[in-house]
């Protein structure tokens, strides 16, 4: 089974998606740097300044993990 997408965990199933509040938290710090109009290394630079960690637990976020953020479908609302 993959490693779900950053602000996500399995459910106890591992069937299906939840919310980890504490990382959708950064993802949502990202969006609006983002809609700001920050560039990757900025917003990169600006998460290491405030010390939030990457995903892997690194002081460096890979810019590539930021660019798939804010282009990912799973991050956008959805009806149901």
């Amino acid at each position: 089974m993959t490693t779900p997408k950053y602000g996500f965990r399995y459910n106890e199933a591992r069937d299906g998606l939840i919310v980890c509040e504490p990382e959708m938290k950064v993802v949502e710090k990202v969006f609006r740097m983002a809609a700001e109009g920050l560039g990757v290394t900025a917003i990169r630079t600006r998460l290491r300044s405030e010390g939030i960690p990457s995903p892997k637990g690194g002081k460096v976020w890979d810019p590539r993990v930021l660019r798939h953020m804010v282009t990912s479908d799973i991050y956008r609302p959805h009806a149901y």
